[in-house]
């Protein structure tokens, strides 16, 4: 399953999904954002969509919270049918001297302003905005898409949810963690989970942002080749 971050709309995967679709693996969950903003609603809802298809044993591809998601399925209720986990520009929680930046971002959303251009320049690096002129126009849409209210209950979750880095260790399976250079989830982050983690290999992408596999496709290789 791909599973998507926040203010992100599953449209924001699709390079993934496509990709892997066409490379003969069977998405059991192509992309999923669920709109409750609970990561607990999104953990039953998950395991509820596998069991109606017979699904015992998977991997996740999750992105930014998507990666949250992927590591809270892992850790709680699919403990031992996650069998591989690819986080890319993951994090596994908020510390606490980064909260202050998503915090406002929340506020922003209840507001109902346009976050696009913030976004943008936190998400993609300035060569990519520079030969992209309609990457803004594309983020507006997914946040559209997703709906503000939706994107600040999300936002809000990261800053109170569970702190699953110390538990990284309780991870029994094998982990890719792909990650740019990134502002919004920087590589200090990936490596202290890397550190933790019994069994990972960690990518730290050049000359790409946040949304490391659409400035970099080739990183799409890469997950083909950890998950076959």
């Amino acid at each position: 399953m791909v599973l998507c971050g926040t203010p992100l709309s599953n449209d924001s995967v699709a390079p993934i999904a496509q990709t892997l679709e066409r490379r003969g693996f069977n998405l059991h969950v192509p992309a999923f954002n669920h709109p409750c903003g609970s990561v607990a609603a999104t953990r039953e809802r998950l395991i509820q969509w596998l069991d109606e298809r017979g699904v015992t044993n998977f991997a996740v591809v999750g992105h930014s919270f998507g990666a949250y998601r992927a590591f809270d399925l892992a850790l709680n209720r699919a403990r031992e049918r996650v069998h591989a986990i690819v986080a890319l520009g993951p994090l596994v929680g908020v510390p606490e001297e980064a909260s202050a930046p998503i915090e406002a971002l929340a506020r922003h959303f209840e507001n109902g302003e346009d976050v696009s251009s913030l976004l943008t320049d936190r998400w993609y690096s300035a060569a990519f905005r520079r030969s992209h002129a309609n990457v803004q126009h594309k983020v507006s849409k997914w946040c559209l898409d997703q709906g503000p209210d939706v994107a600040a209950a999300h936002l809000r979750e990261y800053l109170t949810g569970e702190l699953l880095l110390e538990r990284m260790a309780e991870i029994n399976c094998p982990v890719q963690l792909l990650v740019g250079e990134d502002v919004a989830t920087p590589p200090t982050w990936a490596r202290a989970i890397h550190e933790r983690l019994p069994d990972s290999q960690l990518f730290i992408v050049p000359f790409a942002g946040h949304m490391v596999f659409e400035e970099q496709p080739k990183t799409i290789d890469r997950i083909i080749e950890f998950l076959k």
